[in-house]
């Protein structure tokens, strides 16, 4: 079961993290179930497939920031391309703090299916 604080950060993380995913993956079924997931969640199975669904949610993140960090690069030395550079740096740390939003995410419901009983 989890315990009083990881429920408040559940909370508090899951607003957070759709308002920014929001910019890449529209809300849909997907984001419905995960919710209802969240609400269900009591047993060992239910931390885990969360677990699974944020660390695969952080996996795509880690794709995103990789590929504008790439893109990033190539805009490097271009003359003229000084707003295409910022905004793939922008989006690159954007996308890297979500990732590390989700890993938090999956550890939590990691943890917290360990001692759900």
């Amino acid at each position: 079961m989890l315990t009083r604080r990881q429920l408040l950060f559940v909370g508090a993380a899951v607003p957070l993290l759709t308002s920014r995913a929001s910019a890449h993956e529209p809300h849909g079924e997907a984001e419905a179930e995960a919710a209802k997931m969240v609400e269900g969640a009591k047993t060992p199975a239910d931390h885990a497939a969360l677990a699974a669904h944020y660390g695969e949610r952080a996996t795509k993140a880690r794709a995103d920031q990789a590929h504008h960090r790439l893109m990033a690069q190539a805009y490097s030395g271009k003359q003229g391309t000084a707003a295409g550079r910022l905004h793939c740096r922008r989006l690159a740390n954007e996308y890297g703090q979500i990732a590390e939003e989700y890993e938090a995410l999956a550890k939590r419901h990691d943890e917290a299916g360990k001692s759900a009983s």
